[in-house]
C-alpha cells in the first residue's frame, strides 16, 4: 500500500528540506552527472562547475563507433579509447569566474579485474551475474583495492576559447608501471581538447544547452597492463583547495539522490559506504528515507562502486562504457532505475528540437544536434543556448510559505511579547502601590512623634 504524505510528514518534509537547504554551501559537495548542490534559496549567482557525464567508448582510424561493426581488426594499432567529461550546464557565455579553481582528474584502473557476463538480450538478463553486467557493466572483484593505474589531471582557463587544447591551464599524465603513479610525457595521450559544446546528454531538459568538455584520446598502450585482467575501471572527480567535491562514475548513478554520499569519496570506499548507510542512516537520511522512499531508498543491487567498466570482449555502448549517442535514461530504467525515464517524457521546448531528438512513443531517442564522427566527436556548441529551466515556486505556495513563516515568527514572539508587558504592568502596579501607601506615624513620645 502506497504511502500517503500526510499533513504532518509533509510539514516534516518542508522542515527538512529547508534544513538541508540551509546546511548547504555555494562551494559544497554536490551530486554529478548533471545534477547541482542544493541551493533552494538561490544565495550563489556562480554557477557550480559540477560533473555533467563520463563517456568511454573506442575509436577505429580516428572514427567514432556506432557499434562495433565498423572494428578492422587489421587497423587494431589504430584503436584508440576515448574519454569525454562535462562540466557544468553554462547560463552564460565566457570568461567563467572561478572555474581555474577546479581540478578535473580522469582515473583509470587497468588492474582490477571485474566479472562480465553479458545477456543474450541486455534487457532481459536472467541469472544474478547478467544483472549485475547489464546494471553495471560487470562486478568488479575486491572492489576496496580500486586504485587509479593512470590518471590524467586538468585545470582550465577561466576565458575559454573554442574547442581546441590551447584552453588548458595544466595538465598532467600519471602511470602506475609498478613503482606508484609517476608522471610521463603529456605526448602518452595523443588528442587533448576543452571548451563548450552542445550538452551531449539525451534530455529534454537540457536539450539546447552547453556544457564545458574535456576530451582526450588515449592509446590502448598507454595504460599499464595486469596479466589476465582485460577491462578499464574508468571514474572522473573534481575538486577545489585539494578536496573532491564531486564523482560521475557509471552513466545517471550520481544524479540519483540515494547516491550524493558517494560524491566526496574514491570508488575504493563506495561499497563500505553504501552498506554503512543502509545499516547505520543518519537522522536527515533515516527521515527522507521514510517520507521519500522511491528517491532514497538504497536497493538490494546498489552495493557496486560507481564507475564505468569497458572491455574490448564486447562491442561498445553503454553498460560496456558509454557512447555518446546511449540512451541512458532508457537502459537505464530497463535494469530498475527508472526516474530519469519518467522525465524524459517531459514535452520538448521546441518543435525543432522534436524533430531533431527523433521523439518517439513521447520521448527523445536522439540527441538535438547531430554528434561528429571524427575528433571531437561531441556536437557543436548551441549558437543561442536556451537557459536551463530552474524548478520554481507557485505564486500561491511562496503566499502560504510566508505564511508559514509570519505564524511561527508570531507563535515564537507573542509569549515574549505577553512576558514584557507582564513585566511592564507589574512595574507599573509596584509604583501605584507604593504612592498609595501613607507613610507610617510615629508613636507618641518618639523622636518626630506627638507630644503629650
Amino acid at each position: 500500500m502506497p504511502r500517503v504524505l500526510t499533513r504532518p510528514r509533509a510539514a516534516l518534509a518542508l522542515a527538512l528540506v529547508l534544513a538541508a537547504g540551509a546546511a548547504a554551501t555555494p562551494g559544497g559537495a554536490g551530486a554529478s552527472d548533471h545534477a547541482d548542490p542544493i541551493d533552494p534559496f538561490r544565495r550563489s549567482d556562480e554557477p557550480e562547475r559540477g560533473l555533467t557525464g563520463l563517456f568511454v567508448f573506442p575509436v577505429y582510424d580516428g572514427k567514432r563507433t556506432k557499434g562495433g561493426s565498423e572494428k578492422d581488426l587489421s587497423k587494431a594499432q589504430d584503436e584508440k579509447l576515448v574519454l569525454i567529461v562535462g562540466a557544468n550546464r553554462l547560463r552564460a557565455t565566457p570568461p567563467y569566474r572561478g572555474l581555474d579553481a577546479f581540478e578535473f582528474v580522469i582515473n583509470v584502473d587497468s588492474a582490477r579485474s571485474a566479472k562480465i557476463n553479458y545477456p543474450k538480450e541486455l534487457a532481459r538478463p536472467t541469472s544474478a551475474d547478467e544483472r549485475n553486467t547489464a546494471r553495471y557493466g560487470g562486478v568488479v572483484d575486491h572492489p576496496e583495492a580500486i586504485r587509479p593505474t593512470f590518471r590524467i589531471t586538468m585545470k582550465l582557463k577561466n576565458s575559454l576559447e573554442p574547442f581546441t587544447d590551447q584552453n588548458f591551464l595544466s595538465r598532467k599524465v600519471e602511470a602506475d608501471r609498478g613503482n606508484g603513479l609517476q608522471e610521463v610525457p603529456l605526448s602518452t595521450v595523443t588528442r587533448w581538447g576543452a571548451g563548450v559544446r552542445d550538452d551531449p546528454f539525451i534530455f529534454p531538459a537540457f536539450f539546447g544547452t552547453n556544457v564545458i568538455a574535456m576530451a582526450v584520446e588515449v592509446p590502448y598502450s598507454a595504460f599499464p597492463r595486469t596479466p589476465g585482467t582485460d577491462s578499464l575501471l574508468v571514474w572522473a572527480t573534481r575538486s577545489r583547495n585539494g578536496a573532491q567535491v564531486g564523482h560521475v562514475g557509471r552513466a545517471q548513478r550520481a544524479q540519483l539522490p540515494r547516491f550524493d554520499l558517494l560524491n566526496t569519496i574514491p570508488p575504493s570506499e563506495h561499497v563500505k559506504a553504501i552498506r554503512e548507510a543502509r545499516e547505520k542512516p543518519g537522522v536527515r537520511t533515516d527521515a527522507l528515507r521514510y517520507l521519500f522512499p522511491a528517491e532514497f531508498n538504497l536497493r538490494s543491487f546498489d552495493d557496486q562502486p560507481d564507475v564505468a567498466i569497458f572491455t574490448r570482449r564486447h562491442p561498445p555502448g553503454f553498460p560496456n562504457g558509454r557512447r555518446l549517442e546511449d540512451d541512458v535514461a532508457k537502459l537505464t530504467c530497463e535494469q530498475g532505475d527508472c526516474q530519469l525515464y519518467e522525465l524524459s517524457f517531459v514535452p520538448p521546448r521546441s518543435p525543432k528540437v522534436q524533430e531533431a531528438a527523433k521523439y518517439d512513443a513521447g520521448r527523445p531517442t536522439a540527441n538535438d544536434r547531430p554528434f561528429l564522427d571524427e575528433w571531437p566527436y561531441l556536437a557543436e556548441a548551441q549558437e543561442e543556448p536556451m537557459p536551463v529551466p530552474v524548478a520554481d515556486l507557485t505564486t500561491r505556495t511562496r503566499i502560504v510559505f510566508v505564511a508559514i513563516a509570519l505564524i511561527v515568527l508570531a507563535v515564537f514572539l507573542f509569549p515574549l511579547v505577553l512576558l514584557y508587558r507582564s513585566k511592564r504592568q507589574l512595574r507599573r502596579l509596584r509604583q501605584a502601590v507604593t504612592l498609595a501607601v501613607a507613610p507610617p506615624t510615629p508613636p507618641p513620645g518618639a523622636p518626630g512623634g506627638a507630644s503629650s
